[in-house]
């Protein structure tokens, strides 16, 4: 994204990065281990709308690229309909990036002609297996837990608890903070589809989701803490350097300590 090209850093910091999201959350661990679950696949789809959103930095957005962007958001719906938080997440990014490209009537049309020809087979499907174009596929699943989310248990539990499983997130409320002088829309908006996707998981009927190593659905959404990683670490390297490099030790053991834990 744009403000990370105001935010330059050398390559170290986008091996850490990387390195964060992948060995640092549970991300390793749905790529590898578990594939057959769809959050990886959603992870997939985020970066491509992160990725096509970004790519014409300084220039207008070209057509193949408002397309590509589209399609990904439409796609990550249809693959988990609650993610809809990561899709509304990306349209803000691209209208603060972008604003003229929200202001283009012909990009609402195009968004929908995207989503119906990306829920099409799905509808069609529902619609001969079961008579109705639209079903709820999960049965007696339900949010049943809104009154009185599982907050706690989301974040902190040793079973299946975000942050135990994903250490690397320890990193946002500073991240946070390294990116606020620079992008404080950016910042609000992640910080509000957090909290919505977190009393989401504390509302659901299971809140710990089961067999799962971590807060799966949590995965499609490491995109966006890599973001806030980044400029918590180019923002160290470039005025404290001690605390870089302190930092970036320990983040290299807690990765490889996740890492042999996923693969146990």
């Amino acid at each position: 994204l744009a403000f990370m090209r105001r935010m330059p850093a050398p390559p170290l910091i986008a091996v850490l990065c990387i390195a964060s999201v992948a060995f640092g959350t549970n991300t390793f661990y749905y790529a590898f281990r578990a594939p057959a679950f769809s959050h990886v696949y959603s992870f997939f789809l985020v970066c491509v709308a992160i990725y096509a959103a970004s790519a014409d930095a300084g220039k207008p957005m070209r057509k193949s690229m408002r397309w590509l962007f589209l399609f990904a958001c439409a796609m990550i719906v249809a693959v988990r309909p609650t993610d809809v938080v990561a899709a509304l997440a990306l349209l803000g990014l691209l209208g603060i990036e972008r604003p003229v490209e929200l202001r283009r009537p012909g990009f609402y049309l195009s968004g929908l002609m995207a989503g119906l020809l990306v829920a099409a087979p799905q509808l069609i499907y529902w619609k001969f297996a079961h008579g109705h174009w639209v079903v709820y596929s999960y049965g007696d699943e339900s949010f049943s837990n809104w009154a009185s989310p599982l907050i706690k248990e989301v974040l902190m539990a040793p079973r299946n608890g975000l942050l135990p499983y994903a250490p690397a997130l320890f990193l946002l409320p500073f991240g946070f903070w390294a990116l606020w002088p620079d992008s404080r829309r950016v910042v609000l908006l992640l910080l509000a589809a957090f909290a919505v996707i977190l009393y989401s998981f504390a509302a659901w009927h299971s809140w710990d989701f089961g067999c799962s190593y971590g807060m799966r659905p949590f995965v499609q959404y490491t995109p966006f803490a890599g973001l806030v990683i980044w400029a918590l670490l180019q923002k160290l390297h470039a005025r404290m350097p001690p605390a870089f490099w302190s930092l970036a030790t320990v983040l290299v053991l807690v990765c490889f300590v996740n890492y042999r834990t996923m693969l146990q």
